[in-house]
């Protein structure tokens, strides 16, 4: 059948167009969501984390993933516009989907990294790095330590533990602040040494040793003179307002 061979060689070519077409349609879009991209990025407020990293990840221009993005937005929109919202004669409308709160720290992601940086740890670095950290502090028997970030208080038990040190951590994140505070994490005794002034000691659990506080880190307010030192450690990237943060905690440092 001499025809059918031209008529599967038809049938491709047509595909063939018809996908260059929608590609070019797609391009055109991509373009134009990139000068309108271009246009604004003078007035607008920087572009999100989340896209700045993409591009650097993916090799490409801002501008590029930045459009890419709002075509992924107007896509998104259309197809809600799209959903029949029903009436005489058709299907009902859906009730609106009821989406729970973000959650960054729900228990699943909290026993994620802790088993893969050890318990009371939600990131790299462990009791090792901790006292090699506050080494340069000379941290003796019951001083005041004041830590500013403290997650899930691993460092802040590290401290009281090996350096019979009084801790209090400050945690902007809710959920951190209390899994910190929680019992399998803070039930333990230990010695007080009473500050050297006596040879005794007496049994202090290490949930007063190391107490950590759900704070927002850019209205903290501390006690004035209390705290032989402070850190934070991979925290103060997140405050908004460092300068008003530091002189707080400049002022609950102890004069020397």
């Amino acid at each position: 059948m001499p025809g059918a061979g031209w008529a599967i060689y038809i049938w491709e070519y047509v595909d063939v167009m018809a996908i260059a077409a929608k590609k070019k349609n797609k391009d055109e879009k991509l373009d134009a969501a990139e000068e309108e991209v271009a246009g604004a990025s003078g007035s607008e407020a920087p572009a999100p984390f989340r896209l700045r990293l993409r591009a650097w990840w993916d090799g490409a221009s801002l501008q590029q993933v930045m459009a890419e993005e709002a075509l992924r937005i107007g896509a998104q929109n259309s197809d809600a516009d799209d959903v029949p919202s029903g009436g005489e004669g058709g299907a009902a409308a859906q009730a609106p989907v009821e989406i729970e709160p973000d959650v960054p720290w729900p228990p699943s992601r909290i026993a994620i990294s802790e088993a893969v940086f050890g318990g009371g740890s939600v990131g790299p670095g462990g009791s090792a790095r901790t006292l090699d950290l506050i080494s340069a502090f000379g941290l003796g028997n019951d001083v005041n330590v004041l830590e500013i970030g403290s997650r899930l208080g691993g460092t802040a038990r590290t401290i009281a533990l090996e350096c019979n040190a009084w801790v209090t951590g400050y945690e902007p994140d809710p959920q951190l602040a209390e899994a910190a505070m929680a019992p399998d994490r803070v039930s333990i005794t230990m010695n007080s040494s009473n500050g050297g002034r006596s040879s005794k000691s007496s049994k202090v659990k290490l949930a007063d040793k190391a107490r950590i506080h759900h704070a927002d880190l850019e209205t903290l307010e501390i006690r004035p003179g209390v705290y032989d030192c402070a850190f934070a450690r991979e925290t103060l990237h997140r405050v908004g307002d460092k300068t008003r943060l530091l002189e707080e905690i400049f002022i609950g440092l102890k004069p020397h």
